[in-house]
């Protein structure tokens, strides 16, 4: 089977030219289908911190770390709904094949066709290129960087993987295999001082808005209480899907076999320590699997120099198709109801699903409170909506104000009535909360995500019925 890229600069530009409409193409549906922003609660922690940036001139944190770049960027932009934030996500993800390509010439990728093929539909990456989320802001200047490196460009490259940390802070990562890089390259690291002292230097400058409005206090670390097999199976079933990761390792094994004697390539060795390097950050917070996202296009040109053709093949075909269809996937829906295990032969695929579950909180967020202002019990009302909160507020924003109940719950307060909306509690604001005679209620939402703490909520309080945060197997 052949699936190359042309040779000549005509023929490649006009190959290239139809992946990027095709890859447009595949990205409006979900721009203008229900809710443009995306499924990630973090998207609207942004536009509600870029609305207050507007409304300000002042820079006012997301979440920590800190995005700058993107939060201002939003800012600008957020007049202008989805289809502009959005937009521009799917826009930046487009330009991202131009570095690919640009690697992969460097490189001498032998199935370039097949791995520009893979980035442009590969499930992760169609979701991120369709939210308002900083994930492929990254990831656009991380390649942008590691392609001028490679092209000996260093002061560019620099410069670029700054901008880099300005989108998210884990891009200064990079710095590690592009060391690597010019060491190989340059065979000296001491001229390495002066792109290492740029990257630095405009580091710094773009997180300059975060150390004037917070000084030092936004680096916070919270631990993911998830068990593994949970965060595990989650990352492995919507990164790659089992067919994809299983002719993965018999790949890796066949190659393992037949290239024993064979000599190591510097850039191979490059790419797998971004990956190693990207890996090992994500086992530090295994939270999102889009933190992986870095390892996508580097990986993929890592497995075209140790893999052969046919299991290279097979694995991007079933990589891909895992955002269309789920293959051999636990039932978590039963799982989640009483702790049975089952397998279903096959199942919608990432894609799907992210854009089934999208509608449906989209809907359910506006839902909420007609259902709560409904909720019997008078006055002294708490609702604990779990990771619905920023979606909630963003839709709700003219009906809400932020409170803190007697001066020690933050929560959204209904105007005009004691509703309360909590993100989370804990055993001792539950406590607190019946001591004032609240009322406690919760969505299916909070209870699986405060059962990771160890918290029942349905000993303390009833479920909001009416609506139901997993309508697919998620």
């Amino acid at each position: 089977m052949s699936f190359s890229l042309p040779k000549s600069r005509l023929s490649s530009d006009f190959v290239l030219l139809i992946w990027g409409g095709l890859f447009l193409v595949s990205r409006v549906p979900f721009i203008f289908s229900g809710s443009g922003y995306g499924l990630d609660p973090d998207a609207y922690y942004v536009l509600l911190s870029a609305q207050k940036i507007l409304a300000t001139g002042r820079y006012f944190m997301s979440r920590p770390p800190g995005y700058p770049l993107f939060e201002i960027i939003c800012a600008l932009l957020s007049p202008g709904g989805p289809v502009a934030t959005t937009g521009m996500t799917a826009l930046i993800s487009l330009l991202s094949l131009f570095p690919f390509m640009g690697i992969m010439k460097l490189l001498s990728v032998k199935n370039q066709g097949w791995l520009l093929f893979t980035f442009c539909f590969a499930p992760i990456l169609w979701i991120t290129s369709t939210c308002t989320m900083d994930y492929q802001w990254a990831l656009f200047f991380v390649m942008m960087a590691y392609y001028f490196f490679l092209d000996r460009k260093y002061l560019r490259g620099a410069f670029f993987l700054g901008i880099a940390v300005g989108f998210r802070i884990t891009s200064g990562l990079m710095i590690l295999p592009l060391s690597l890089q010019f060491l190989f390259q340059e065979k000296s690291i001491r001229k390495f001082i002066i792109p290492f002292f740029l990257f630095g230097l405009v580091s710094l400058l773009t997180y300059t808005p975060v150390f004037l409005s917070y000084g030092f206090s936004f680096w916070q670390y919270v631990p993911n209480n998830a068990p593994f097999y949970i965060w595990g199976y989650r990352t492995l079933s919507e990164l790659l899907g089992f067919p994809a990761l299983l002719f993965l390792i018999l790949g890796i094994f066949a190659a393992i076999h037949n290239r024993a004697k064979g000599k190591s390539d510097p850039n191979a060795l490059v790419l797998l320590l971004v990956i190693v390097s990207y890996t090992f950050l994500f086992l530090k917070l295994p939270a999102e699997t889009a933190y992986l996202l870095p390892i996508i296009p580097f990986g993929l040109i890592f497995l075209d120099k140790i893999l052969s053709r046919r299991f290279l093949i097979l694995f991007c075909l079933f990589f891909v198709l895992n955002g269309i269809i789920s293959i051999a996937v636990i039932d978590k829906r039963a799982y989640r109801r009483n702790g049975q295990i089952r397998l279903l032969a096959c199942d919608y695929g990432t894609v799907i699903k992210n854009e089934i579950r999208k509608r449906r909180v989209y809907q359910n967020a506006q839902k909420l409170p007609i259902l709560a202002e409904a909720l019997p019990g008078g006055d002294n009302i708490a609702v604990v909506i779990g990771w619905y909160q920023p979606v909630f507020q963003f839709f709700n924003q003219n009906t809400l104000d932020e409170v803190n109940i007697d001066g020690r719950i933050p929560a959204l307060k209904s105007r005009g009535r004691d509703l309360f909306y909590l993100e989370s509690v804990t055993r001792e604001d539950i406590r607190f909360l019946k001591a004032r005679q609240f009322r406690l209620y919760y969505l299916d939402a909070a209870q699986g995500a405060m059962s990771m703490t160890g918290v029942d909520l349905s000993k303390y309080g009833q479920q909001i019925p009416g609506i139901d945060s997993y309508p697919v197997n998620y």
